[in-house]
């Protein structure tokens, strides 16, 4: 069998077989070219969407770290903090404010960072106007330079008020032993309790008078002429003699003493109070009295009475020291009694502000020390454990005498070098416009 295909020869409109197969292999090669063209531009369009969605994330990323950075770290808790408080106390304002702005900075930085890594958390309006840094100084950091009093002193206790007879002159305190020096520490074991308010007392001494020496000469049985004249008066008598100078008086006994015994201190005591009594030098303010020295041997005993209406008194003035012998004799008497006192309250410093001057020196130590073996200075740690009033006598040249309150704190000692235990009482003075105790 012949070939049945027909290719034509290109003319009357029928195509060429061969021309045909040539046209439909451009059309493929267009076609090929074509879809590559289109992959490729494909390709270029994501990557431009990528991009564009990569550099928006950025955007948002940095408003949420400023965002988060503003709301985070208020700026009065970094201020309230105790490093940013230390460095308001002690460092210059410029590094104050600087280590404050950088503590809430890198705790924001930090909690934002923490923030993005949830993804559940709300994108913050990209549109947001972001805070400066001044704007945060401004509105939430407060200028730790405008903290009043961080460089002032402490408020201190305002003066108690002073009674009416002013300002006083200091008090005088009679050393109690210490022969020898004595440093202490100190364990406060009481409360530092002590009242607003004390009386001061003016002392009014008694003014003899020609009358009055003569009555006393005649109860003490002296028969001599009265002599001198006011506030110098004497008496001389064959057995004892008497001198008023002021309101001191002064009795010596030069007669024989009979062949007794001295007796027992109570006794001595007694016979002291009641010869006072009974020559009408003081009305009826005698303490209980005290025996301040004896000698059996020469038949001699002092005792020695302080007033009874303001007690404790711990100067020598006002007092009476009577010198009693065999059996009950006066041998001598010194009496410096006042015949009245006024009173006028004054107000006292705190417990604590007394007990700072006890810390700060500015008080009197009294102990006995008598009994302690060795030399040289001592130490130990003193308990104090009260805490009382007392009075002490306070003169001025030419001026008025007063009995004038002191704070006591009492306590005992106990030695490092013997260990031995003392009991110490320490005096501070207790009233405003008043100097430091003397003696």
């Amino acid at each position: 069998m012949g070939d049945r295909r027909s290719y034509g020869n290109g003319r009357s409109g029928v195509p060429n077989g061969r021309e045909r197969v040539v046209r439909d292999g451009e059309r493929s090669q267009r076609n090929l070219f074509v879809g590559v063209a289109f992959f490729v531009s494909a390709l270029l369009i994501i990557a431009v969407i990528v991009f564009a969605r990569r550099d928006n994330n950025d955007d948002d990323q940095q408003g949420i770290v400023v965002s988060q950075s503003t709301s985070t770290v208020p700026a009065t808790s970094a201020q309230n903090s105790p490093t940013e408080t230390n460095t308001t106390e002690t460092g210059p304002t410029t590094s104050a404010n600087t280590a404050t702005t950088t503590t809430a900075s890198t705790t924001s930085a930090s909690t934002a960072t923490e923030t993005n890594t949830d993804p559940s958390a709300p994108t913050p309006d990209a549109d947001e106007p972001e805070p400066t840094a001044t704007e945060e100084e401004v509105v939430d950091v407060e200028d730790p330079t405008e903290t009043t009093g961080s460089n002032e002193p402490l408020p201190t206790e305002e003066p108690p008020f002073i009674g009416e007879f002013g300002t006083l002159p200091p008090a005088q305190i009679v050393s109690g032993g210490l022969a020898r020096p004595l440093n202490l520490d100190y364990d406060l074991a009481t409360s530092l309790d002590v009242p607003e308010s004390a009386p001061v007392y003016r002392l009014e001494w008694p003014v003899w008078t020609e009358e009055d020496v003569a009555t006393i000469s005649a109860n003490l049985d002296l028969d001599g002429e009265i002599e001198g004249g006011p506030g110098n008066y004497q008496v001389f008598g064959s057995a004892s003699e008497i001198y008023f100078n002021g309101p001191t008086i002064q009795y010596v006994y030069t007669g024989s003493l009979p062949p007794l015994p001295l007796g027992t201190d109570g006794s001595v005591i007694e016979s002291a109070r009641s010869w006072i009594y009974a020559n009408g030098f003081i009305s009826d303010d005698l303490d209980g009295g005290v025996v301040i020295g004896r000698d059996d041997d020469a038949g001699r005993a002092i005792v020695l009475f302080k007033p009874a209406q303001v007690s404790p008194v711990l100067s020598f003035l006002p007092s009476a020291t009577v010198t009693i012998g065999p059996g009950g004799s006066v041998i001598e008497a010194n009496i410096r009694w006042p015949s009245n006192y006024v009173g006028a309250d004054y107000g006292l410093w705190s417990g604590d502000t007394l007990w700072n001057k006890v810390l700060a020196g500015e008080a009197s130590i009294q102990a006995d020390l008598s009994e302690i073996g060795g030399s040289g200075t001592l130490t130990g740690t003193l308990s104090v454990y009260d805490v009382s009033i007392a009075y002490s006598y306070a003169s001025s040249s030419g001026g008025s005498e007063y009995l004038v309150p002191l704070i006591v704190f009492s306590g005992e000692a106990t030695l490092n070098e013997t260990g031995d235990v003392v009991s110490v009482s320490i005096y501070v003075s207790a009233i405003a416009g008043q100097a430091t105790p003397q003696g």
